[in-house]
């Protein structure tokens, strides 16, 4: 359904597009096959890229999620301001001249206020910014900066960008509708301008991000925040004046209004509390510092450790390290966009404790963010219906992320710990986390001994609650093959236990496969975890080669330490048997019974004659096949398996030296063409060093 959004509809100058339908969106449109080389920019053929497999599957990530706003409209979520300069000789556009990019700063420049600058980054990489879908470098071709003086591509400094391009329209005009052009190259043009802006978003305080489109004297003015692109339909530049009045109002509009988030306040000079925030958090005096409240609380905190704010809409939840001044401690802050149909991180945290189930934080301060652009809202006549709002909460304990074991026993004991409070919040609260994913286990500091938690309750749904199917929640690189193969389809099947229960594993598996030891040569662990790679896959194929590694058994995975090996060949064959036919495992039982035959005197090893299947051998295979199957549709099995691991009784496991290595999964962003899942995740020194 196309929604018309109107700055009226949202208040003051709060136009913003519709969200996400589901948390976790997932393209479902096929790759279409790419040619060698694309000419799109001006004066300039680019070749084919890894990076343009990011741009074509973020087009089908972002299908539906660009909404058209009038030029009019879209210019009044800027102040107005006066004095608009008069329009130069308006420059020549026409044709490959790779000089257009400068004819456009010399047009635009009187438009631009005093301390900005229009640059010309064209031949100019950055790739000095936060992972955004495994893109190796961004090079826009324009940047606008707040000082004077650039000459480079600088995503974490740039106040806007733009494109300028010669044919192959990213979005095409409709009956004053702006709709999306589904041809390869036009898929390419659209997915880049969506990466360079998410880049942006995700390497900066921010709450939207402005950017331009233009082809000859032709332009789009576009707006992107959380929830996706607000997008103009095209308009002459030279004969309207809505692009010099967008740069116009956008170089003299507050930091707030050109869609910064000023309740993260930068520190320009030290306060009370500065040296100590800085001594805690192990950071330099050239590193920034931020202070920003959380429920009446001030917390000071610098560059996130762990990052999920990649993505181009969605929650965009990144955790800090925080300096409790008032306890002159760390604790952990979380920010993100919370979808106003769920309760409360904070009110879930609450009845979990209430129920006392284990391995979960406390919560020391939570609320939603108020001030400018601090929520988004779609227009539907529904109430609340896609509703989000900028949220934070602060948790009690500053811990690690997965891949920073100490050891192997470590990891498993951190992924016990944490199922141990998802079958507690299932058995004794009926609530369901609904988001199992790497991120969201944390092992507690060094020096606590091996801990693990397990956070990021935002989507937790109790048993009891409406059933929602059209809404699909969790991580894809962890979701279970249910959840995987129900993706697109028109009636949604509802999200149950099991499927936390085998995204456990997976989370497990991955771990496993990129950071524990092994014989396993690189290349080899590189092709399975492609298993994981929504970049690369559609949702068949990644339950498809998942299933792979799990039926080629533990032993192909050549992981050095045989008690983590054990522990997941056990996990592997009780997940095996919800992945094949019902029939298969029936089989394979029977494979078994029919060589035990009793005799009046003994047992006997031979092959059972089909005259000789009795009812009861049939029925005895069919309740073991049953049994089989749902070991891993409930928490019992699994528990069982790590507790019993775990118990490690002679310390054998407890004190091997198989901590977290590094794999050579290729330099920078790119992984070789994995995106990596930890490329959310920074290094983390454990605060009880400090």
């Amino acid at each position: 359904m196309n929604t018309l959004i109107t700055p009226q509809s949202l208040g003051n100058r709060a136009v913003t597009p519709p969200p996400i339908a589901s948390p976790n969106p997932h393209p479902t449109n096929p790759t279409p096959n790419r040619p060698a080389s694309a000419s799109n920019h001006l004066g300039q053929t680019i070749p084919a890229t890894e990076n343009e497999n990011a741009y074509d599957f973020v087009c089908g990530d972002m299908k539906g999620k660009y909404v058209t706003v009038s030029a009019e409209d879209f210019l009044k979520m800027l102040p107005e301001h006066e004095d608009l300069p008069d329009s130069p000789e308006p420059p020549d556009m026409s044709g490959l001249e790779p000089t257009h990019h400068d004819k456009f700063i010399r047009y635009m420049r009187p438009f631009v206020n005093q301390g900005w600058e229009l640059v010309n980054t064209s031949s100019s990489t950055d790739r000095e910014f936060i992972p955004v879908l495994g893109v190796s470098g961004v090079k826009p071709d324009l940047v606008l900066y707040s000082f004077v003086g650039a000459t480079t591509t600088a995503m974490r400094s740039a106040e806007s960008f733009g494109e300028l391009k010669t044919k192959d329209e990213p979005f095409r005009d409709e009956n004053d509708k702006v709709v999306e052009v589904d041809t390869q190259s036009s898929r390419l043009a659209r997915g880049q301008i969506t990466i360079y802006s998410t880049v942006i978003l995700s390497s900066q305080q921010r709450t939207r991000v402005f950017s331009f489109y233009v082809r000859e004297h032709l332009a789009r003015l576009l707006c992107h925040s959380r929830a996706g692109f607000l997008v103009t339909p095209l308009f002459n530049y030279v004969t309207t004046t809505y692009l010099r009045e967008f740069f116009w109002r956008y170089t003299h509009a507050s930091y707030a209004e050109r869609g910064h988030d000023d309740t993260m306040q930068k520190l320009l000079k030290e306060d009370d509390y500065s040296a100590a925030a800085r001594a805690k958090l192990d950071i330099t005096a050239s590193k920034p510092l931020f202070k920003v409240k959380v429920g009446g609380k001030v917390f000071y905190v610098s560059e996130p450790f762990l990052f999920r704010h990649n993505q181009p809409i969605g929650r965009g939840t990144r955790c800090f390290e925080a300096y409790n001044h008032e306890q002159k401690c760390l604790v952990l802050l979380k920010d993100t966009w919370r979808h106003i149909r769920y309760r409360r991180e904070g009110e879930v945290y609450a009845e979990l404790h209430k129920c006392e189930v284990p391995n979960i934080l406390q919560v020391i301060a939570e609320g939603d963010v108020t001030g400018n652009l601090q929520r988004t809202k779609m227009s539907t006549g529904k109430k609340d219906d896609g509703e989000m709002v900028h949220y934070r909460i602060v948790l009690a304990k500053v811990g690690r992320p997965l891949n920073e074991f100490t050891s192997t026993y470590e990891l498993v004991k951190g992924v016990s710990d944490a199922f141990e409070a998802h079958y507690a919040a299932w058995s004794k609260a009926e609530m369901l986390h609904r988001d199992i994913s790497f991120g969201n286990i944390l092992l507690g500091p060094i020096g606590d001994g091996p801990k693990g938690y397990l956070i990021d309750w935002e989507f937790a749904k109790k048993k009891t609650d409406p059933d929602n199917t059209r809404e699909r929640t969790g991580t894809y690189e962890f979701m279970s093959r249910r959840l995987l193969e129900d993706i697109g389809s028109a009636q949604s099947i509802r999200h149950e236990p099991e499927d936390d229960i085998e995204s456990f594993v997976y989370v497990l598996i991955w771990t496993v496969l990129s950071h524990a030891k092994s014989e396993l040569p690189d290349e080899k662990c590189l092709d399975k975890l492609r298993a994981f790679d929504r970049v690369q896959n559609t949702p068949d194929a990644t339950a498809a080669a998942r299933k792979a590694i799990i039926i080629g058994g533990v032993e192909d995975l050549k992981i050095s330490s045989n008690q983590l090996q054990d522990v997941l060949r056990k996990l592997f064959r009780g997940l095996s048997n919800r992945l094949i036919p019902r029939a298969t495992v029936l089989d394979n039982i029977l494979d078994v019974l029919q060589y035990q035959v009793k005799t009046d005197e003994s047992t006997t090893e031979r092959k059972m004659k089909p005259k000789e299947m009795t009812e009861e051998i049939m029925t005895t295979a069919n309740t073991m096949a049953d049994e089989r199957i749902e070991r891993m549709a409930t928490h019992e099995f699994m528990s069982q398996v790590l507790l019993d691991a775990l118990k490690d009784e002679k310390g054998i496991w407890k004190n091997q030296k198989d901590a977290a290595v590094s794999r050579d999964h290729g330099s920078g962003n790119k992984r070789k063409g994995v995106t990596m899942v930890a490329d959310g995740q920074k290094r983390l020194k454990s605060s009880s060093a400090r």
